[in-house]
C-alpha cells in the first residue's frame, strides 16, 4: 500500500533527525552558488508539482479497482454483498458471464496503474537528470556522490534541506494546479541553450548514450 498511495507531505521534509543531519552536511559541502539555490528550489517546486498529479491520478485508478474486485450482481442487486461471499453467491447464482465484462474493466484499469507507477518513476529520474546535469557541476556530482555514500545521491532530500534552510519549505503549489512544464524547470534549471532546453530529450539521449556504450558515465550537459 506504500507504493499505491503516497503522502505528500512525506515527501517535503525531513523528519528523521539523522538523516537531516546527513544531508545538511553534504549541502554544506556542495556550497551552492545562490543562482544554484533557485534552480534546485525552481527543480524542486516542479517535481512536487507533477508527483500531486501522479498521486492523485493513481488515487482515481485504486477507487476504480477496488469498485471492480467485487462485480456487482446484475439480479437481486439489493441483496448483493460487497464482500468475497457476495462476488461467489452472484457467481454461483448467475455463471461467470456477468464478471467476465468487470474483469476485463478490472485488467485495463491495473494496466493503467502499471503506467502511473512508470510515471512516477520517471518524474523522480527527470529530478536526478536535473540536479545532477543542469544545476550541479561536475566537481559539486562527485562531492554529492562522496558525502551521500553509502547511501543513494536522493536529490529530493538535498532539495528539501535547502527549502529548510531558505524557509520555503511549502513553495510548491498544494492544489495542483501550478505546474509549468518542462520549458520553464529547463529555463531556470540552466536551460539557456535553446537547443537543448527539453529535458526529455536530453534524459532519453543520455540513457541511450549510456546503453551503446555502457560505460555508466553521463556527459554534463554544462560542461558542453
Amino acid at each position: 500500500m506504500e507504493l499505491m498511495v503516497r503522502d505528500m507531505g512525506q515527501l517535503t521534509h525531513i523528519e528523521c533527525s539523522v538523516k537531516r543531519a546527513k544531508w545538511t552536511q553534504v549541502l554544506a559541502v556542495l556550497q551552492l552558488s545562490p543562482t544554484q539555490q533557485d534552480q534546485l528550489m525552481a527543480n524542486r517546486k516542479e517535481h512536487l508539482n507533477k508527483l500531486r498529479k501522479v498521486y492523485q491520478d493513481r488515487q482515481e485508478l485504486n477507487m476504480q479497482a477496488m469498485g471492480l474486485m467485487l462485480p456487482r450482481c446484475p439480479e437481486n442487486a439489493s441483496q448483493a454483498k460487497s464482500s468475497l461471499e457476495g462476488k461467489l453467491d452472484c457467481m454461483s447464482l448467475n455463471g461467470y458471464s456477468y464478471t467476465a465484462r468487470e474483469n476485463v474493466d478490472l485488467n485495463s484499469t491495473l494496466d493503467k496503474i502499471k503506467c502511473n507507477l512508470r510515471k512516477e518513476q520517471r518524474t523522480v529520474m527527470e529530478l536526478n537528470f536535473v540536479t545532477m546535469h543542469r544545476i550541479l557541476s561536475p566537481l559539486q556530482c562527485a562531492l554529492f556522490f562522496v558525502e551521500a555514500f553509502p547511501t543513494h545521491c536522493d536529490c529530493l532530500a538535498l532539495a528539501n534541506i535547502l527549502a529548510f534552510q531558505l524557509h520555503r519549505e511549502d513553495s510548491f503549489d498544494r492544489t495542483g494546479s501550478g505546474s509549468q512544464g518542462h520549458n520553464d524547470m529547463s529555463n531556470s534549471a540552466g536551460g539557456s541553450n535553446g537547443n537543448d532546453g527539453n529535458v526529455d530529450a536530453q534524459m532519453d539521449k543520455a540513457v541511450q548514450s549510456v546503453t551503446h556504450n555502457g560505460s555508466g558515465s553521463l556527459s554534463h550537459s554544462s560542461s558542453k
